[in-house]
């Protein structure tokens, strides 16, 4: 599973609703569900943009503190692209490793809501135990084919609606 962490310091509510209070409180409460889901091998993927926020080392400190068998730090040389090829599971606050997953067939549990979590090929848990059940469960993350279409369509628009790059 991949838990794609977001730099703690960044607008924790800008997007409409979390189920938790920021988004430190989800990222140590992720990682002690995803601790005890001994089912799972877990990759921590902190937020690329941390550094921005002097949040380097947070990440990596508590997963440490866990000292976990199934827990384990992202190497920084895996890219978005080969962990999200690579997993069967995803998990993320609002981040863009929900859409990114979709158009690669697969569906993320996010814990908020953000532009394309109404879009329906993310799982949207209203509080946190349903969360937790989400993630304990190891659901199912296949799209249909419409749905990766939508999602395609949705990345497109947030990559290239405001870009000047020329893309197809």
């Amino acid at each position: 599973g991949i838990f794609a962490s977001h730099s703690f310091s960044d607008t924790n509510h800008g997007s409409g609703k979390l189920i938790f209070k920021d988004y430190f409180q989800h990222f140590v409460k992720t990682l002690e569900i995803i601790n005890k889901d001994k089912r799972t091998l877990w990759l921590v993927k902190p937020h690329p943009s941390r550094h921005f926020f002097s949040e380097e080392g947070i990440v990596e400190k508590e997963i440490k503190k866990l000292n976990s068998k199934n827990v384990y730090l992202c190497p920084s040389d895996i890219t978005p692209k080969s962990a999200i090829l690579a997993a069967d599971v995803f998990v993320s606050g609002r981040g863009s490793i929900g859409l990114e997953a979709a158009c690669f067939g697969k569906k993320t549990i996010l814990a908020g809501e953000c532009f394309y979590s109404h879009l329906g090929f993310t799982y949207n848990p209203e509080n946190i135990d349903q969360y937790t059940k989400l993630i304990m469960g190891n659901p199912l993350n296949k799209l249909s084919k419409e749905k990766i279409i939508l999602a395609r369509k949705a990345f497109y628009s947030q990559a290239f609606k405001n870009s000047t790059i020329n893309s197809k």
